[in-house]
């Protein structure tokens, strides 16, 4: 009988090219994230942002954020939404 997985998949808000963002689903393997999906392709932050934030509700699943450079971390609403009205 095989273990169950670990880790639960998540949506990431990633920043691709300067201000363009896409919108995936990660799955992990073993304790290494690896790529399941695309959801959104490369678009402005605040229209990324949305895509996001409606795959994360309707597939239930949590929500990271991913800038060039910096470390994966969980998506603030408060902060990152606020962002994206900016």
């Amino acid at each position: 009988m095989s273990a169950m997985p670990r880790y639960r998949p998540l949506i990431v808000l990633r920043q691709v090219e300067g201000t363009q963002w896409c919108v995936v689903r990660h799955r992990f393997e073993g304790a290494k994230r690896v790529f399941d999906a695309r959801i959104a392709t490369a678009r402005p932050y605040a229209r990324a942002c949305q895509a996001a934030i409606e795959a994360a509700t309707l597939q239930r699943l949590p929500l990271g954020i991913e800038a060039n450079g910096v470390k994966l971390r969980r998506f603030d609403p408060k902060k990152d939404a606020w962002e994206a009205a900016q």
